[in-house]
Order: structure tokens, then C-alpha cells, then sequence
């Protein structure tokens, strides 16, 4: 049996820069829909779910196909919640009503509208052939690399390790992105780049 990968979709309903944002349309659709789109596409997850505690959030994303096993408590849904506790949750409850534990999880945050199914495949792909901890989307910046949210791949043994649960474990392997495929939506001016962006750019199967 091929090894199981989950994609997590997060989107919490609180923005401070771009009000609403997660459901707010981006080119005439959701900002949400664009990445459930994309990870559905790839092919490389058996199952996908959205970790939310927007209702509006959740209808899109059961009409579109991804599952709303769960509604994320409050306590995980602040501007300061980091991404460890929100997938530790996810995958416990993952384990504990589904007993469905995935060898391999992406984070997908919605706002990476850019990514591609292809650059979904690539990561899980890199990190089968380097036996990677996990992979890291990053934009070439000569000389440095720099993380750019749109691939988060992770070990689930790494964020159950019972000494030092991590999103990362020791081998990190680096996918360079061409630009602008990485781009992350922070303001809005960043959301009028990325919607001119989305009718032009070369779409990747």
C-alpha cells in the first residue's frame, strides 16, 4: 500500500491585514478555493482537510470536496497560535477518531494562492528521495535561500517525537521556487500583485 500524505489547509478567521481574507475572491474565487484546488489537482494527498474555526470557511471547503473533520478550538485560532500546536492538534484528533496517522503531512496556508499541483508533487517527491524530515519552499535570494510558505512538508514522527515534537526534525531539504509561484499574501498590495498575477501566470499541471 502507497504510504499515506495529508494535506492540512489552515485558515483561521481572523486577519489583521487583509480583513476576511480566507474567503474573500481572489480572481472570482475564494482565496481558500486556489489552494484546495491546487492539492487536489496534484494528486499527492489521500486525504485533505481544512483545520478552520470560520463556518463560512468550512461550507466552501465541504462543497469543494476537502473535509472539515473538526472545527479548531479558540485557543488555536489567535494572531500569535504558531503552526506546531495547530497541526498537533489536527493529527491527534486525526489519530484518535480516524486512527489514521499519515507517514508524511503538508501545510498548506491559503496564502500561497500561487503554488502549483506540480510543486505539491516535487516536495513530497524530494522527500521520499532524500528520506528528508521535511521539505521547505524557498525563493533564491543570492546568497541566501529564504522560506516562502507555500511548501511546508513535515514527518509525522517528527511532530510526535516525545522529546522534541518539531515541524522540521534534523534533515530539511530545500525546493527553490521560481518566482512567483512562493509569493505570500501579508497586505494588500500584495493581493492586488498576486490577482493582476493569477490570468497571466503559466499554469504548471
Amino acid at each position: 500500500m502507497a504510504s499515506r500524505v495529508l494535506g492540512v489547509v489552515t485558515a483561521r478567521a481572523g486577519s489583521k491585514g487583509i480583513p476576511g481574507k480566507n474567503v474573500k475572491l481572489l480572481a472570482g474565487k475564494p482565496l481558500i478555493l486556489h489552494t484546495i484546488e491546487s492539492a487536489k489537482a496534484s494528486g499527492a494527498f489521500d486525504r485533505i482537510i481544512l483545520s478552520t474555526d470560520d463556518d463560512v470557511a468550512a461550507s466552501i471547503a465541504r462543497e469543494h470536496g476537502c473535509e472539515v473533520p473538526f472545527m479548531r478550538p479558540a485557543e488555536l485560532c489567535t494572531d500569535t497560535t504558531p503552526h506546531l500546536p495547530v497541526m498537533d492538534h489536527a493529527l491527534r484528533w486525526l489519530r484518535d477518531h480516524d486512527r489514521y496517522i499519515p507517514e508524511l503531512v503538508m501545510t498548506l496556508l491559503p496564502t500561497s494562492p500561487l503554488r502549483q499541483p506540480a510543486h505539491i508533487r516535487q516536495a513530497v517527491d524530494l522527500a521520499r528521495s532524500k528520506d528528508a524530515d521535511s521539505v521547505i519552499g524557498v525563493d533564491e535570494m543570492p546568497p541566501a535561500w529564504v522560506m516562502n510558505g507555500a511548501i511546508y512538508l513535515f514527518k509525522t514522527a517528527c511532530l510526535f517525537d516525545p522529546v522534541e515534537p518539531s515541524l522540521y526534525g534534523d534533515r530539511v531539504a530545500a525546493m527553490v521556487m521560481p518566482p512567483p509561484y512562493g509569493m505570500n499574501l501579508d497586505d494588500p498590495e500584495d493581493w492586488e500583485r498576486v490577482e493582476e498575477l493569477i490570468p497571466t501566470l503559466p499554469r504548471l499541471p
